[in-house]
């Protein structure tokens, strides 16, 4: 079995390490079902916790594009 752990801060990511997780899901604004996290948060991350991430690539509500500049 695989545990995976959504996360939104450096601190998220370790107590999710420390508590067992082997995989995290990188994201921000979680009360909107979790969206694109900043770059350097990721790479804070990805430096400091020894577990693969998979990072939330959505900008905006639903799970539709909504605009060419959103897919940009």
């Amino acid at each position: 079995m695989l545990l995976e752990v959504i996360v939104q801060s450096l601190a998220d990511a370790r107590e999710a390490h420390a508590g067992g997780a082997d995989r995290l899901e990188v994201v921000r604004e979680i009360e909107r079902d979790g969206l694109t996290p900043s770059l350097d948060l990721v790479r804070v991350i990805q430096a400091d916790v020894p577990v693969p991430l998979r990072v939330m690539v959505r900008e905006s509500d639903g799970f539709t594009i909504k605009n060419p500049e959103e897919l940009r």
